[in-house]
């Protein structure tokens, strides 16, 4: 008996761990798309969220909502500095700085409102996600761009958060 639960179990991990590195494949498409664009990306944040990822993905349950939900959102601060520099061809156009931040604030919004009471830690692994990710793409346009991506995306979990409550 405990030979067939222990394989069981042992197949059940298997299944988790192939359905994270699936995910976390199909997670890295878009970063693989930004560098054969020319944005440049940090190749140790961008492993680190994966990784992060993957990891969240594996323990399942609201972790896997957190690890889903953190990505989209943290695609959104992503998408728009990344679109910005492959279209506008300028290494930092004027307009950079507040748009990275209002992406932020809509992505911590979209967090906040996944958030639930009594389910902190998943949410804030998301938002560590989230903001991983946003730095991702703000961070060709400086450390202050970055840092106030990410501290909109705290500001607009506050905000979802309350709303949600």
């Amino acid at each position: 008996m405990m030979i067939e639960l222990s394989s069981y179990r042992r197949a059940y991990e298997l299944g988790r761990l192939r359905d994270a590195a699936l995910g976390t494949a199909a997670a890295a498409i878009p970063l693989l798309l930004a560098r054969v664009l020319g944005h440049p990306l940090p190749v140790a944040l961008s492993i680190l969220a994966l990784l992060m990822f993957a990891v969240l993905r594996w323990r399942g349950r609201w972790w896997d909502r957190a690890a889903n939900v953190g990505l989209a959102m943290g695609f959104i601060p992503f998408t728009v500095p990344v679109a910005l520099s492959v279209l506008s061809r300028v290494d930092c156009p004027p307009y950079c700085e507040p748009i990275c931040a209002i992406a932020g604030l809509v992505a911590g919004v979209g967090l906040g409102s996944f958030a639930r009471e009594g389910n902190v830690a998943p949410v804030l692994a998301g938002t560590a996600l989230a903001i991983l990710v946003g730095v991702l793409g703000c961070t060709a346009f400086g450390a202050t761009t970055a840092v106030g991506m990410a501290g909109a995306v705290v500001v607009g979990v506050g905000f979802g958060r309350m709303r949600s409550a």
